[in-house]
């Protein structure tokens, strides 16, 4: 998850110039980061239990994030935007 964050707070400072929701990444990134700072401090047995709900989590907001940028793409109207 830190390793994710950082990826996306780079993308949102290399597309800040040509995509004006850069700040969904930005945000997306510190997201994860925190997020994967806090489950490093959690002791093993509440990692065990919180780890589902943690990763449910995720890949929600991943999911509706990626629904959000296709849309992004259609506007556009970029070719394959729905991959």
């Amino acid at each position: 998850m830190i390793v994710g964050g950082i990826v996306n707070i780079v993308t949102a400072a290399v597309n800040a110039k040509w995509n004006r929701y850069w700040g969904w990444d930005l945000a997306r990134g510190i997201l994860e980061i925190l997020l994967g700072i806090w489950m490093l401090m959690l002791p093993t047995p509440v990692i065990t239990t919180t780890l589902v709900y943690i990763f449910g989590f995720w890949m929600l907001f991943h999911s509706i994030m990626g629904i959000c940028e296709a849309c992004e793409l259609s506007n556009i109207r970029l070719k394959g935007w729905g991959w």
